[in-house]
């Protein structure tokens, strides 16, 4: 029926009430009389996709499900690009941000909270392929709070590990630069230093066998020293 004193708008109604309110400047109301937007709902909706296109032709936004999954997904585009936000898995039960460019994942959260940038099986609680750039500190927790099990590193298991690494240069597979790396290779470093699954090496590990044959060493050259200077007082006295 028409509504209104000039009978300009236009509603669909039950006894309960309008169902469907078309008012004269064009808005459309589901639920409401009085709509303050093109599409004023009054309620929940439900939609198996949303497709929101900005002013500008090129920009839009897509809440829709993906293939082959059906998993939801959203996608922020213009006309040469966009980014995409999605579940994935049999079960979604991973997200995703990918870019369209890439052709890979950009970013992947696993169901046990493990974050992959540039992997989708990350390994660790961050798992990053590629470079990492850090314009502050990065600190690994060493409090004696936060470990148990602490012992000693003998002289001896320091220096086996110590006489047991080989240093080699390198360059990374997934950095296109090329740029030249030293370091070593993880499943060839003595069982003290690596990591458990073989596929990196413990910087605070290296430190701790670097200092304790250090010390071996400065403790050696102390006792030199002094036998030195014990030969020397006693070539002096002789003379």
């Amino acid at each position: 029926q028409t509504v209104g004193a000039r009978g300009d708008a236009f509603e669909i109604t039950q006894s309960t009430g309008a169902e469907f309110h078309l008012a004269p400047s064009g808005n459309l109301g589901i639920g409401t009389i009085a709509p303050q937007a093109k599409l004023d709902v009054n309620g929940s909706i439900f939609q198996r996709g949303l497709h929101v296109q900005s002013s500008v032709a090129a920009g839009q936004v897509r809440v829709e499900s993906t293939a082959p999954d059906g998993n939801p997904s959203i996608t922020i585009a213009n006309d040469a690009t966009s980014w995409h936000l999605q579940t994935v898995g049999a079960r979604g039960d991973a997200l995703e941000i990918m870019h369209s460019q890439s052709g890979g994942q950009e970013f992947h959260i696993n169901t046990d909270g493990n974050v992959g940038i540039g992997t989708t099986t990350p390994t660790q609680r961050l798992h990053v392929v590629g470079n990492i750039l850090a314009t502050g500190s990065i600190t690994p927790g060493s409090s004696r709070g936060f470990k148990d099990n602490i012992a000693p590193l003998t002289d001896v298991e320091a220096s086996e590990a110590f006489w047991a690494l080989e240093p080699v240069r390198f360059t990374y597979k997934a950095d296109d630069s090329g740029d030249l790396q030293l370091g070593f290779i993880a499943e060839d470093v003595p069982e003290l230093v690596a990591m458990p699954d073989r596929k990196g090496v413990g910087p605070m590990d290296l430190i701790a066998v670097l200092t304790k044959v250090v010390q071996q060493q400065q403790a050696r050259i102390e006792a030199l020293e002094k036998r030195l200077g014990t030969l020397e007082t006693v070539r002096q006295n002789w003379n």
